[in-house]
C-alpha cells in the first residue's frame, strides 16, 4: 500500500523507486560474448554497465531492508503467538469446570479405583499400592496451582487411600523417617474419613517398626484393609493384630496373602491371630494362599462373614481347601474358590450354607473332585453360579436341577469339544436371566435362537435377558447367522415387526415367564462383519444394548447383584 504524496509504503516504510527499464543485453553484445573481438562503442557500454551495478546496489539495499522487515514480522509473529497462548489459557475450558466436577477428574487420576475391592484386571489382588510416592497422585495434584491445590487438600476422600510399601530395613533411617512423616501428613488430610489400607512388606516386620505403628494408629479408621508380608508372614501379621486388637470398629473387609506360610507352621505351633476376632463391622474375608489349618491360626468372628474369597492356583491339593472355616460362616452369602481342589475335603460333610446365593469356582486339574463336591452340596438360595473351570462336570447336571428354582446367573467356561453338553446343561435351568458362557458353542446358540414350531415358545432360557459371549482360545469363532437370529427371535418385536405373529408372544397367563434380551456382551476380540454389527446395532430401537468390551466376564460383573 502506497502514500501517493511520497511514494513510502505504509505497511513496511519503504521508499518506492521509479527505476529505469534496464533492457537485456543487445545482440551485438551476444555476438561479442563469442568472440575475443573488442567492441567499437566501449565507452557506451561502460556507462550502461555503471548504470546496472547502481541498479544492483539499490536493490541489495531494498532486499536488506525487507529482510529486516521480514524479521522484525518474526519476532512480532512470536510475541502475538505467546499472548495468544495466555489468551487460550485463562480460557481454557478446565478453569469453567467445577471444584466438585475437579475433585472427581482426581480421584481417577489418582487411581484408587484398584483399593475400593479386591480384585484387579482379571481377578488378580492388587497388594503393592504406595500412597506414599510423592511423584503420583494425589501429591502432584496439590503442586499444580493454587486452586488444584486447595481442591485437593479439601478433599479428604482423595487422601483416605491408604497404601504403605515397607523399605529395605539397610536404607538410612531416614527413609524411614521420611515415610513416617509422609504417612501423618496424609493422615491428617484424610481427616475423619475411613481408610483402605494396603500394607506390603518384603521384610520381616515386628510390632516397633515405626511406619507400622504409625499407620496401626488409625486402625479406628480402617474400613478396608490388605496385607502381604513376605517373610514371616504369621508372625508379622501377629503383631500387627496384636497393636489393633479391639480398635478395628469399621472393619468390613480383610484380604490376606499369606502364601505358603500358613503351611511351614509345625502342627504343634502355637502362633495365634486374634487381633481381629473383635471386629464387629467384619464381612468380607480374603484369603489369598493355603488355608489349612486357618482356624486354628486366624480368629476372627465367623459368623459375621458374609462374602469368602480364596485364591492360588499354584498350591499344591492338600494344603488348599479347610472345609472347617466354611463349617463356621452360617451366614456366607457369596463364595469364590479359585484353586485346585484335593480329594481330602471330601472327608468332611459338607457345611450347610442356607444363606449362600453365589457361588463361583476357578477350577485348575482334578474336575473330579469338584463334581463330587457339587454332588453333596445342597444350595436352597443360590441365585448366581459360575464355573470356570470346564462344562463337562459329571454332577453339575444333577445339581443344576437341584438349584433350577432360584438360580438366576450362569457363567461356564466351554471348551472346544464340550459344545455338545452345553444344551442339556441350559435345558436343566429355565428360569436363568443372565448368561454368560467363555469359549465357542455354537450349539447353544443355534438352540437358543429356536422356537417350539406348535407353540412359538423359546426352546431354552425364556427368562434370558442378558448374554454374554467371551472368547477363551484365539481361535474361537462365533456363528454370526445364530447370532444375529438369537438377538432377533428375542428382542421386543415392534408393532411394525410383521415377522412376529401372535402365537409368538406372551399371553396374560404365561407373561411372567417370559422375557425379552435386553443386554448382548460381546469379546471385543471375536471378528464381526459389520454387516453383522449393523444388524445388531438396529435393535437397539427394540430395547437392545449391544456392548463389545474386554474379558471381565467371570470377576468383576457384579458379585454383590443378589446382596
Amino acid at each position: 500500500m502506497l502514500d501517493e504524496s511520497d511514494s513510502i509504503c505504509l505497511r513496511c516504510s519503504l521508499t518506492a523507486h521509479s527505476r529505469p527499464h534496464i533492457p537485456e543485453p543487445l545482440s551485438v553484445i551476444i555476438t561479442l560474448l563469442n568472440t575475443n573481438h573488442s567492441p567499437s562503442n566501449r565507452e557506451a557500454l561502460r556507462g550502461s554497465l555503471t548504470s546496472l551495478r547502481s541498479h544492483i546496489r539499490s536493490a541489495v539495499n531494498d532486499i536488506s531492508q525487507l529482510e529486516g522487515v521480514i524479521d522484525s514480522l518474526r519476532l512480532e509473529h512470536k510475541r502475538l503467538c505467546e499472548i495468544e497462548k495466555t489468551y487460550q489459557t485463562v480460557l481454557h475450558p478446565i478453569r469453567a469446570v467445577s471444584d466438585e466436577i475437579l475433585a472427581q477428574i482426581f480421584h481417577k487420576c489418582a487411581g484408587n479405583d484398584g483399593m475400593a475391592d479386591l480384585y484387579q484386571g482379571h481377578g488378580q489382588p492388587l497388594f503393592d499400592y504406595d500412597s506414599l510416592d510423592t511423584t503420583k497422585p494425589p501429591w502432584t495434584l496439590s503442586q499444580v496451582c493454587q486452586r488444584w491445590r486447595a481442591v485437593a487438600l479439601s478433599d479428604s476422600a482423595l487422601w483416605s487411600y491408604v497404601g504403605v510399601v515397607f523399605p529395605d530395613p539397610e536404607l538410612p533411617f531416614q527413609r524411614q523417617v521420611k515415610m513416617v512423616n509422609l504417612l501423618m501428613l496424609q493422615m491428617h488430610r484424610s481427616q475423619q474419613r475411613l481408610l483402605a489400607v494396603s500394607i506390603r512388606s518384603s521384610f520381616q516386620v515386628d510390632g516397633f517398626h515405626p511406619l507400622l505403628v504409625a499407620v496401626c494408629s488409625h486402625s479406628n479408621r480402617w474400613e478396608n484393609l490388605r496385607v502381604w508380608f513376605g517373610k514371616n508372614f504369621p508372625e508379622s501379621l501377629r503383631c500387627m493384630s496384636s497393636i489393633v486388637k479391639g480398635n478395628i470398629p469399621h472393619l468390613r473387609k480383610l484380604h490376606l496373602q499369606p502364601g505358603r506360610s500358613f503351611a511351614k507352621l509345625s502342627i504343634d505351633s502355637d502362633v495365634v491371630i486374634d487381633g481381629f476376632q473383635y471386629a464387629p463391622s467384619l464381612q468380607d474375608l480374603a484369603i489369598w494362599g493355603h488355608t489349612r489349618r486357618l482356624v486354628d491360626i486366624l480368629h476372627v468372628p465367623w459368623k459375621q462373614i458374609t462374602r469368602y474369597r480364596t485364591c492360588d492356583l499354584h498350591l499344591k491339593v492338600e494344603q488348599s481347601f479347610d472345609y472347617r472355616a466354611l463349617s463356621r460362616m452360617p451366614n456366607l452369602k457369596i463364595f469364590h474358590e479359585q484353586r485346585s481342589l484335593g480329594e481330602h475335603i471330601l472327608q468332611s460333610p459338607p457345611p450347610s450354607l442356607s444363606s449362600l446365593h453365589t457361588l463361583s469356582f476357578g477350577i485348575s486339574g482334578n474336575y473330579s473332585t469338584l463334581s463330587s463336591l457339587l454332588e453333596r452340596l445342597v444350595l436352597s438360595n443360590l441365585r448366581d453360579l459360575r464355573i470356570d473351570a470346564t462344562a463337562k462336570i459329571e454332577h453339575l447336571p444333577q445339581f443344576l436341577s437341584r438349584s433350577s428354582e432360584t438360580l438366576r446367573v450362569l457363567k461356564l467356561r466351554v471348551k472346544e469339544s464340550e459344545s455338545a453338553v452345553v444344551v442339556p446343561l441350559l435345558e436343566c435351568v429355565p428360569g436363568v436371566e443372565h448368561l454368560a458362557m467363555r469359549g465357542n458353542a455354537p450349539d447353544a446358540l443355534r438352540t437358543l435362537a429356536e422356537r417350539v414350531p406348535s407353540t412359538g415358545k423359546l426352546r431354552l432360557l425364556p427368562r434370558l435377558q442378558r448374554l454374554g459371549l467371551w472368547m477363551l482360545l484365539g481361535a474361537d469363532e462365533i456363528d454370526e447367522d445364530s447370532l444375529l437370529s438369537l438377538a432377533e427371535n428375542r428382542v421386543r418385536p415392534g408393532a411394525e415387526d410383521e415377522s412376529v405373529t401372535a402365537s409368538h408372544l406372551p399371553s396374560e397367563t404365561d407373561v411372567e415367564d417370559f422375557s425379552y434380551l435386553r443386554t448382548l456382551e460381546l469379546d471385543i476380540k471375536f471378528i464381526i462383519g459389520t454387516d453383522t454389527l449393523q444388524s445388531l446395532r438396529s435393535l437397539e430401537a427394540k430395547g437392545l444394548e449391544v456392548n463389545r468390551s474386554a474379558c471381565e466376564w467371570f470377576f468383576l460383573s457384579s458379585e454383590a447383584e443378589w446382596a
